[in-house]
């Protein structure tokens, strides 16, 4: 999808309190890069909180010796969103295409993904997943 160059990089404790900091520090760096606030801010803001909250809760287990890391990436065309768990995994292909019950916050994320990304990507441990958005 086109070569990236790297505008935000950050490694946090599994602290929920940290993620509000870190996506306003993305969204913060992502004005500066475009002059103005993105017409997908409310996306963006989205998938970041929701990719995050799942890597400390369910990723990393609210263990906050455990660390996050992301990366925020830009290409011509996209903004790739990189996040990186502590925890040990799990089978994201039995449950990407899965339908979440409404009245369970379980796997919302996926849903959420689906919505607002244009593509995304989980390494096969399911400790990291890539999120690409358009740009245009």
């Amino acid at each position: 999808m086109g070569n990236y160059k790297n505008i935000f990089s950050s490694t946090f404790p599994s602290m929920l309190d940290q993620v509000e900091k870190t996506c306003e520090s993305m969204m913060q760096k992502l004005e500066e890069l475009f002059g103005c606030p993105l017409k997908k801010s409310f996306d963006l803001k989205l998938l970041f909180f929701e990719s995050m909250n799942n890597a400390i809760i369910h990723g990393n287990k609210n263990d906050n010796n455990k660390l996050v890391k992301v990366d925020l990436l830009i290409s011509d065309k996209y903004l790739l969103f990189k996040v990186k768990d502590e925890g040990v995994g799990f089978n994201w292909k039995e449950r990407i295409n899965s339908i979440s019950d409404v009245n369970n916050q379980d796997g919302r994320g996926f849903e959420i993904f689906k919505i607002y990304a244009d593509k995304i990507e989980y390494n096969e441990d399911g400790t990291s997943l890539s999120i690409y958005v358009k740009i245009n």
